[in-house]
């Protein structure tokens, strides 16, 4: 990223910037494509469109005039390629049905970074509405997506987004019109799936298709301009520029070395049946280390999350400079309020006096007078920026320690193991038992678990899950006395506890204790610090002492 003059560059600027990084395929679907404004070829046959055709024009509601419908290909792919950016083109074939059609541009676009179709593809908008349509749906089924599609149209319709709206919710989709957009989601809330509305009129600068990559790039950073979406971007981007690195790096030379490894787990009785899972997690791990390692060094992924652009982002989310706009909270106390200057100075502190300037402006970040500083409030307590959502802190707090729940389930079938979370009767609870003793099960056995506490209200709680519609507060307390033991018959095929799938949900069935309902599984990380705390717990000696000596032995903090 070219960070020079960063002083001068607003957040959306940075935003771009990502963007250009990260995008690298484009893909135009039209009937009319052309390899100059003046010719279009149709299978071997050069064919001179009417000059009828190429002079007419009519009104759009804007008040524009619209030109003809072919696209410019020639010129569109070369000004995306100057952006790094390979555009395809596809011209759907007129012997091909409606169905065939929309099955290859469906499964060309979810694979595009950008996606451009033409709206009279022959058939007055339906075969559009349908791919976009299908598109939407598809993602939304595989647990969200972040999209944008151009309906790039030469046609006076006035009716075109309306259209389209119609054709999502016949998909079961919320749509909702905004001037040129139609925003997409699963449901009422904040959207990421935009269909934009762009004419196929030249500018003044020049054709629609000389302009057209611009326009796509800043619609596109106008979705994802965002701190960890621009960083998430960056990472992508920066791991899809060392790919051939990586594939260098694990290349057919290390065959026999891995073989070796699998040959050994095999030579194990203990890990004989499982030796193929066993190697293919240690694969997984191995490569996911590296990309991990490549990411913490990144530079490229470092700075989208720099003093900088931490420094641009107030003015970003509050652009009319509104005072009061932003909120902060520090512990149980009274909300401050305040604009965007003060926000900048927050975010770029870099030292302790620094911070303390901030806190103490007018007005006053509250805290405890007489007992500790105010920086020293701000270390002990909560920090909350409130002009959020508080669903948004709870899914950032469900990202951070889940690795599985029933939004990102998919087609998996979940195996009861560490880190599962079960339910029955409202009553909740985390799986404990050592990996080992979860696989090549041969007859019924006992799973030890730790019963774990729903939070409601303004209860203290420990981690999150997404439940189908909403989260799921839980509180983790690593006791002994919670602990408990169920039996469960395994899977003869698998020797393992397999979840099977009854009312759209899935359960575990105890020997002795019933169904349980599958509700998420933890990340590794977040589990085993479960499984310490219990362990300590457990192992925490108890002596009976004397008192007076027990109290003489308390040291000073």
């Amino acid at each position: 990223m070219n960070m020079e003059a960063k002083n001068n560059k607003t957040f959306i600027d940075y935003s771009k910037e990502i963007a250009c990084h990260f995008l690298q395929t484009a893909v135009t679907v039209d009937d009319q494509l052309v390899f100059s404004p003046s010719k279009s070829s149709v299978g071997e046959e050069i064919l001179e469109p009417d000059d009828s055709d190429i002079g007419a024009a009519a009104p759009n509601p804007n008040g524009s005039t619209l030109v003809n419908h072919y696209l410019d290909y020639q010129t569109l792919s070369v000004e995306f390629a100057k952006k790094g950016i390979v555009c395809s083109g596809i011209m759907p074939r007129k012997g091909d049905s409606k169905e065939e059609k929309v099955r290859y541009i469906t499964d060309v676009i979810k694979n595009a970074d950008l996606s451009i179709i033409d709206w009279e593809i022959g058939d007055k908008g339906e075969l559009a509405q349908s791919v976009i349509a299908a598109v939407a749906r598809d993602d939304f089924e595989s647990g969200g997506q972040l999209r944008l599609i151009c309906v790039y149209t030469g046609s006076n319709d006035v009716n075109i987004a309306q259209s389209i709206e119609q054709k999502i919710r016949e998909a079961g989709l919320t749509a909702n019109i905004n001037n040129s957009y139609i925003d997409v989601s699963k449901a009422a809330g904040t959207s990421f799936w935009r269909v934009v509305l762009i004419s196929k009129n030249g500018s003044k600068s020049g054709s629609a298709e000389q302009d057209l990559p611009d326009r796509l790039i800043e619609e596109f950073s106008k979705i994802t301009a965002g701190l960890l979406s621009n960083a998430a971007l960056s990472s992508i981007a920066n791991i899809r520029n060392s790919t051939h690195n990586f594939l260098y790096k694990f290349n057919k030379d290390l065959d026999s070395a891995y073989l070796s490894h699998v040959l050994g787990l095999i030579s194990s009785p203990k890990m004989r049946e499982q030796a193929h899972e066993v190697a293919f997690d240690y694969a997984v791990e191995l490569i996911s280390e590296e990309l991990k390692s490549e990411l913490q060094i990144s530079n490229l992924v470092k700075e989208t999350l720099g003093k900088e652009i931490l420094g641009s982002w107030p003015k970003h989310v509050n652009s009319t400079n509104t005072d009061n706009f932003f909120g902060i909270k520090v512990g149980a106390l009274d909300e401050v309020k305040f604009g965007n200057e003060r926000m900048q100075s927050l975010l770029t502190v870099t030292s302790e006096s620094t911070l303390t300037t901030a806190l103490d402006q007018n007005p006053r970040i509250a805290y405890i007078e007489g007992i500790v500083s105010s920086v020293k409030f701000f270390e002990k307590e909560a920090v909350e920026l409130s002009n959020s959502a508080i669903e948004h802190y709870l899914e950032l707090s469900a990202i951070e320690c889940v690795r599985r729940d029933v939004r990102t389930i998919n087609n998996h079938t979940p195996t009861l193991k560490q880190g599962t979370i079960i339910s029955q009767n409202g009553k909740y609870y985390v799986c404990i038992q050592p990996l080992c003793d979860s696989v090549r099960l041969s007859s019924d056995t006992s799973f030890t678990f730790l019963r774990i506490s729903k939070a409601t209200g303004r209860d203290a709680f420990t981690h999150v899950l997404r439940t189908s519609d909403n989260y799921l507060k839980l509180a983790i307390n690593e006791c002994s006395k919670r602990l408990h033991i169920f039996e469960f018959s395994p899977n003869p095929e698998y020797r393992m506890i397999k979840a099977v799938m009854s009312n759209q949900k899935f359960g575990f069935t105890s020997v002795h204790h019933g169904v349980f309902e599958w509700c998420g599984e933890l990340k590794q990380s977040t589990t085993q610090a479960i499984v310490n705390n219990v362990a300590s717990k457990i192992s925490r000696v108890g002596l009976d002492t004397f008192e007076w000596l027990r109290f003489k032995n308390k040291q000073p903090q």
